[in-house]
């Protein structure tokens, strides 16, 4: 970069914009334990009991809002939870939560951004929802996102995995959308968003999930390009739904599909282009699944290993 720039060198970072920088010879580490301590004491959290996941399950413990079997509970009882007294102090929680999931804890991704659906006129019952995703991170306040070598640079640098939440939200019956992408098997970029129109079934949900998570595929493609990092596969998206695998790979499949928004068919576009390459993995592996939906503990410790998060210990 000093061949390019004007620039001075400073050293190692270990420390930016609220994100603490550990680098050893092989790895890299971000945390944002301090960050994290700050909102922990400014909504006076400090004592809380700690949680081991940022949603409860339906049949979890809070208790006025709806249950379905394991989804994220949504809409709560608006004869039982009454409207948030203080709805500059919710979303002032929502933003800080924000920036730590966006930047280093995609573990949190997901509950960070359900609640901030609510930011316009939250209830009790939300406000004990945002309250277990700082419970969580009191628990896990010093883990790290790891950045860390695994063997030689392959021609397959990018991986993506994609997931759908059917119908999730209780209210409007729209589903949630999340991915996530490794680079070189470590966690770069992840999302978690509500889907802008209702799909009609699962395979409708996981295609129009497919459809933003391709094009953060070919994205980042391009990016690594301009890095003067080869590219010369397909990019493996990984997806559950074997309905979608066919739907994208067969286009004569076109009474179930012409409904659909025409800007989700450019999957197929990608598919034919050989910039990326569907293949199916078991729902029990896949890493996006917690980007849309709560999930038992023992799953969700699993899948967070998976993804990078780990304790300084390991």
């Amino acid at each position: 970069m000093e061949h390019r720039f004007n620039m001075k060198d400073l050293g190692l970072s270990s420390w930016i914009l609220g994100i603490a920088i550990h680098q050893e010879e092989d790895s890299i580490f971000l945390t944002q334990e301090t960050y994290i301590c700050s909102i922990i004491e400014s909504f006076s959290m400090s004592d809380a009991n700690v949680t081991h996941t940022p949603v409860a399950l339906a049949d979890g413990d809070l208790g006025n809002l709806p249950s379905a079997p394991r989804r994220a509970k949504t809409t709560p009882d608006e004869s039982s939870s009454p409207l948030f007294d203080h709805p500059s102090v919710y979303r002032s929680a929502v933003g800080k939560l924000m920036y730590v999931a966006v930047a280093t804890r995609p573990d949190i991704h997901f509950a960070v951004c359900f609640a901030a659906r609510f930011s316009h006129a939250p209830t009790a019952a939300h406000w004990k929802f945002v309250k277990r995703i700082i419970q969580y991170l009191k628990g896990t306040a010093n883990f790290e996102l790891a950045f860390i070598t695994r063997g030689s640079l392959s021609n397959q640098p990018i991986i993506g995995y994609v997931d759908a939440d059917w119908a999730g939200d209780q209210e409007d019956r729209k589903s949630t959308t999340g991915f996530i992408f490794q680079i070189f098997g470590c966690t770069v970029g992840w999302q978690s968003i509500k889907q802008k129109s209702v799909a009609l079934s699962s395979t409708e949900a996981e295609y129009m999930a497919l459809s933003d998570a391709t094009r953060e595929a070919v994205w980042l493609r391009r990016f690594l390009l301009e890095l003067g990092i080869p590219i010369t596969s397909p990019t493996i998206m990984y997806e559950d739904n074997q309905g979608t695998i066919a739907l994208v790979e067969n286009p004569i499949r076109h009474k179930r599909s012409k409904h659909i928004d025409i800007r989700y068919h450019y999957t197929r576009d990608t598919l034919t282009n050989n910039e990326i390459s569907l293949v199916y993995i078991p729902t029990a592996d896949q890493l996006a699944d917690v980007m849309t939906k709560a999930i038992a503990r023992s799953k969700f410790e699993e899948l967070r290993l998976k993804i990078g998060i780990h304790p300084p210990s390991i």
